[in-house]
């Protein structure tokens, strides 16, 4: 398993507890009803999902070839003297 399919199935396990019915054995889906939330769960997931992978390849993961937070902050030059 990649880190990609890593990461939605880690997705689809937060969003499924999140939103589950606090009696959740006395409902029942069909089959129609679970693919089109399942559907819906991938068209906005994975955009999100995908936004935070790249912002942490960007600004957190110092190791990443893509890497482009600011190393050095440097001191503000005073503009008169």
């Amino acid at each position: 398993m990649n880190r990609r399919q890593t990461l939605l199935s880690a997705a689809a396990l937060v969003l499924g507890n999140a939103f589950a019915p606090k009696d959740a054995g006395a409902q029942s889906l069909s089959a129609t009803e679970a693919r089109s939330i399942a559907k819906d769960a991938t068209i906005y997931g994975v955009p999100m999902l995908e936004n935070y992978r790249i912002m942490y390849s960007y600004f957190v993961n110092r190791d990443d070839d893509e890497e482009k937070a600011v190393t050095r902050i440097e001191e503000p030059q005073p503009v008169c003297k």
